[in-house]
């Protein structure tokens, strides 16, 4: 019976390495959002220069010269990682997982 418990503790063991070693080699991903309706995206628009308050925007494009990305505000709930491209001018978002995400940009001048 000890051979039995012993033979089975170390396959769970091995299980368990295995798995543990199989989320290390996770890639993560980058994503061009796109604005669109949906529930996995808030765009937030500062309501003036400088004023700190953001409103839900209901626009489909990205904000345009007018407003700059707020990288310290923008953040996603599962721990993506959001940047503006320039070249693009778009969100990108950098995950591994399904997200919710909270982009914030700044009324400029």
């Amino acid at each position: 019976m000890k051979k039995i418990i012993i033979s089975l503790s170390i396959i769970v063991l091995l299980g368990v390495i295995v798995f543990l070693d199989k989320d290390k080699d996770v890639e993560s991903n980058s994503y061009s959002l796109k604005l669109e309706a949906s529930n996995v995206l808030a765009l937030k628009l500062e309501t003036s220069p400088g004023s700190g308050i953001y409103e839900d925007a209901t626009t489909t494009s990205w904000p345009d010269s007018n407003y700059s990305f707020n990288s310290n505000l923008s953040r996603c709930e599962n721990g993506s990682v959001l940047t503006w491209d320039e070249a693009s001018s778009a969100v990108v978002m950098n995950s591994t997982v399904s997200d919710k995400c909270y982009i914030y940009f700044d009324m400029v001048g």
